[in-house]
């Protein structure tokens, strides 16, 4: 009962291809070496040529804002903390030497800044230009780069046109635009900070990246149940400029490409929580079974473990078809939840503390920390299944992240049969 696989042209490109698949990442190194000087040419980036530098705020304090004329109107967790995560339950050694790499963790000190004249270009998390006209990396995220000093926005030959506007807010949070675990995890727990600061909201214009129908409506109703009375709501246009007199920009919940080693704060998580649960409805179904049949990443063998689920009593979803408050009600009811890896384990943040138990099903070239992560900061009694086997060696993330799952199904059968049935026992 093996998966059916179909002919990917993207995996075949990049495995075949040398300079978009082997040598790609030594192509754009090569590139970013070469035009590394732009940024030391004379003038203003508002004429040609990138942002004149950028200043790495990874570890500043209040004052060392203060120093460079930076605002902080607003600031929590007074140092960085670290933690580590729990020991991995797991049947696979791909999953386990990836996530045994981010055992220990940290949670940010984060800020809640106000800049004068300062610049906004939208896209990838964003980029904010300083009046001193260089990049502040911590409202600056990174994209496919760990190195801060070949931030993306530092290549560029021309910025995009200006719109100058007065008193501006902007949230953008990388893939939050159309994929619902951004949305919920990263875009979400941004909007607790404006209720920590005094200021007059209705004098504000809000930007934000969201861009699919049903996100934009959810928001549109969690903005209204906070309160919040803006201006004007604009839906960010990708690359755009903007440049304000006051503009104000609430903390990233995660800062780099790679975050496995970041935490989300448990007042993230709590803001979250308290946000989308329903104590008046409560959901008959304990064991839950995550479906993925319209999605791109997913397996011709789920029919048969949904067959499998079902046969042992659990309800199978499909999230789409759910409001968010409505798959909140079902995560928190749940005492056992087994899904592919998808953003629909974003509601994991609704579960119960110690009483839930996740399954994860991975695909070998495509194992992801975040979801252990989660259940690590609610404790959860979380589980990863993988199929080494079907390993392909693809080193491509967005290829790995699209491919078929392949999974050996008696394998995680009895996988689950034994954590059901251990649950039972205890």
């Amino acid at each position: 009962m093996k998966a059916f696989i179909k002919f990917d042209i993207k995996l075949f490109l990049l495995k075949n291809v040398p300079l978009i698949g082997r040598y790609r990442w030594h192509v754009q190194k090569f590139y970013k070496y070469l035009f590394y000087p732009l940024r030391y040419i004379p003038g203003s980036s508002l004429q040609y040529g990138p942002p004149r530098g950028l200043i790495d705020d990874s570890n500043f304090s209040s004052n060392d804002y203060k120093n460079i004329h930076i605002s902080v109107i607003y600031f929590a967790e007074s140092e960085k903390k670290y933690f580590s995560r729990s020991i991995l339950n797991t049947n696979s050694e791909l999953v386990s030497k990836k996530f045994n790499l981010y055992r220990k963790f940290n949670v940010c000190e984060k800020y809640l800044f106000q800049f004068t004249n300062a610049r906004y270009i939208s896209g990838n998390g964003g980029t904010l230009i300083l009046s001193n006209d260089k990049i502040l990396l911590s409202c600056s995220p990174l994209k496919n780069e760990n190195n801060p000093h070949f931030h993306q926005s530092l290549y560029l030959f021309k910025l995009p046109k200006v719109e100058y506007f007065e008193n501006v807010i902007i949230i953008e949070s990388r893939e939050a635009d159309n994929n619902y675990g951004h949305w919920l995890r990263d875009f979400i727990p941004r909007l607790r900070w404006l209720l920590k600061i005094s200021i007059t909201i209705e004098d504000y214009i809000l930007f934000i990246n969201i861009r699919n129908d049903k996100f934009k409506l959810e928001t549109y109703n969690v903005l209204i149940r906070l309160g919040f009375k803006f201006k004007e709501i604009r839906i960010l246009k990708f690359n755009q400029q903007i440049s304000a007199k006051k503009l104000l920009i609430p903390p990233v919940t995660r800062h780099g490409f790679q975050s496995d080693n970041e935490g989300s704060s448990f007042d993230d998580n709590l803001f979250v929580k308290n946000l989308f649960l329903r104590n008046d409805i409560q959901s008959n179904f304990k064991n839950l079974f995550i479906s993925r049949r319209k999605s791109i990443r997913f397996t011709q063998d789920e029919k048969y473990i949904s067959d499998f689920l079902l046969e042992l009593g659990f309800k199978e979803l499909l999230l789409e078809e759910y409001s968010v408050e409505e798959q909140a009600i079902f995560f928190r009811n749940a005492e056992i939840i087994v899904a592919f890896h998808g953003s629909g384990l974003a509601n994991l943040v609704f579960c119960n503390s110690g009483i839930t138990s996740v399954i994860e099903i991975f695909g070998p070239d495509y194992i992801v920390t975040d979801f252990w992560a989660l259940a690590n900061e609610i404790n959860l009694d979380y589980h990863a299944f993988c199929s080494d086997e079907f390993y392909k060696g693809i080193t491509n993330f967005r290829v790995a992240r699209n491919t078929e799952v392949q999974v050996v199904l008696s394998d995680l059968m009895k996988y689950i049969n034994q954590i059901i049935e251990s649950k039972r026992i205890s």
